[in-house]
């Protein structure tokens, strides 16, 4: 066992048994999909997403289990495209689109970090509130996650400003406000920002309905423009 994975599944056990302690279910645990994989990979990356549906009284279950073994929605195929992107652009070149087997984007997922702010009672649709009093709650847990897997890249799925709490804003009422040590004006400005050479890239949720295309060379250039201001 890696020591990511190690570090991972104690955490993910101590955030399971404190989410029952709350009356929280359904708890589904994330982190490194392959932990041995993603360790060798170059850069690291780490989609730090909003939360993981399941059926009501399925259980706890484990989102990283499930990919590894191959699962594919349309979701996670773009997931797979936008890590491909990442890992070939240069500060010069973004390579094109690719065209990937379900085998390709499998073996993609397996080399990244999945971190979803809410791990219990997912829902199909997110709600900012709902969502921002989970951050809340286990903003240290979450954090601590993060800096388990040390991710060179974060890419938010819409959910920036979370991650802006984890990282030390202010919460004042239902939004959170400024402060902490990511530049909230830079990265409004330029959609991305950088966190002592982490990239943190500020994009719509791999699950948005805008054209595959779109998404990809946006994803590429964001990450293009951070590598060129490093």
């Amino acid at each position: 066992m890696s020591n990511i994975s190690q570090k991972i599944d104690t955490l993910m056990q101590e955030m399971a048994s404190e989410h029952h302690s709350r009356g929280w279910t359904n708890f589904i645990s994330d982190g490194a999909v392959n932990p041995y994989i993603y360790e060798i990979s170059k850069p690291e990356i780490a989609f730090f997403l909003k939360e993981a549906y399941s059926e009501p009284n399925s259980g706890n279950w484990c989102l990283t289990d499930w990919l590894n073994n191959g699962a594919m929605t349309r979701m996670w195929g773009a997931v797979a495209e936008w890590t491909y992107g990442i890992r070939n652009t240069t500060k010069t070149d973004i390579p094109a689109k690719p065209n990937l087997s379900r085998e390709e984007k499998t073996d993609l997922l397996k080399s990244v970090a999945i971190v979803n702010v809410k791990k219990s009672n997912g829902s199909k649709n997110s709600d900012y509130a709902d969502l921002l009093s989970y951050a809340k709650a286990d903003r240290t847990y979450l954090k601590k996650e993060l800096d388990i897997l040390s991710p060179d890249v974060i890419v938010c799925g819409n959910n920036s400003s979370l991650l802006r709490l984890l990282y030390g804003a202010d919460v004042q009422g239902e939004h959170v406000a400024s402060g902490g040590i990511i530049d909230v004006e830079f990265m409004r400005k330029n959609g991305y920002a950088i966190v002592d050479k982490q990239i943190i890239i500020d994009y719509y949720h791999p699950a948005n309905q805008y054209p595959t295309i779109l998404n990809y060379y946006t994803v590429c250039s964001l990450y293009q423009q951070a590598l060129k201001k490093i």
